[in-house]
């Protein structure tokens, strides 16, 4: 990286201190700046939609989530989408088939007019859920919470999960249900889930949220068969 050869050439000219001095101020300046172009945050809060640098698109999860997925293997992996958009494009990359459900009748028709992979099926459902039911073949190995009616999409998620799969919670900071209470994290905890939180930074966004991550005991998301290699800012 550029930074990292400007730091040794200027190590070579200026004086211990000053070299601290300059090392510093640059970190300080320099690291929001370069986490911006590298995630494609500064590209997504441009163009208004969650990309990398490249304008591929990205899922509209925290940095971190997004991180740790993109370094898992879902070739024969089923996902299921409770809220379509630039997720749906994502997945459709990675995974074996994709289930998603929208009522936002403007995403539906702008995700239709993509084109979508013939491993996408795309659904306009009620945003009560009612009938979704019917498309309902098989279990899941990822269930996405990130749209609709969060509530009734958790409840019905829990008996569509396979036994080693894992179910995520998009903005699960969120209250979803009334002022003070999380009734979706508190239906996960009782039915025996574990949580994982990927607190960070989203595309396009000026604060930071929460996506989570459900799981049982087995959970092929947390075997550790790849190697720590980022992917995101590779």
């Amino acid at each position: 990286m550029w930074v990292h050869r400007f730091s040794n050439r200027a190590r070579l000219y200026l004086p211990d201190k000053a070299f601290t001095l300059v090392k510093r101020l640059g970190t300080a300046v320099l690291t929001p700046f370069v986490f911006s172009i590298a995630t494609g945050h500064f590209r997504s809060a441009l163009c208004g939609r969650a990309v990398d640098r490249h304008g591929n698109p990205l899922p509209w999860y925290s940095y971190p989530m997004i991180e740790f997925l993109a370094s898992k293997d879902f070739h024969n992996r089923r996902v299921l989408e409770w809220g379509a958009g630039q997720s749906t494009l994502w997945w459709a990359g990675r995974a074996a088939e994709i289930v998603s459900f929208e009522d936002e009748l403007e995403w539906y028709e702008r995700l239709c007019s993509q084109g979508l992979s013939e491993r996408v099926k795309l659904y306009y459902v009620p945003t009560s859920t009612e009938g979704c039911e019917r498309w309902i073949e098989n279990t899941f190995d990822v269930i996405v919470i990130d749209g609709l009616n969060r509530q009734m999409a958790a409840e019905k998620s829990i008996n569509w999960l396979s036994s080693d799969g894992a179910l995520l919670l998009d903005n699960s900071d969120g209250y979803w249900g009334k002022p003070g209470t999380y009734p979706i994290i508190d239906l996960f905890r009782n039915a025996g889930f574990y949580r994982l939180d990927f607190y960070g930074f989203y595309p396009s966004w000026i604060s930071v949220g929460v996506t989570s991550l459900f799981f049982k005991d087995r959970c092929f998301l947390l075997e550790g068969k790849e190697n720590p290699v980022p992917k995101l800012v590779s």
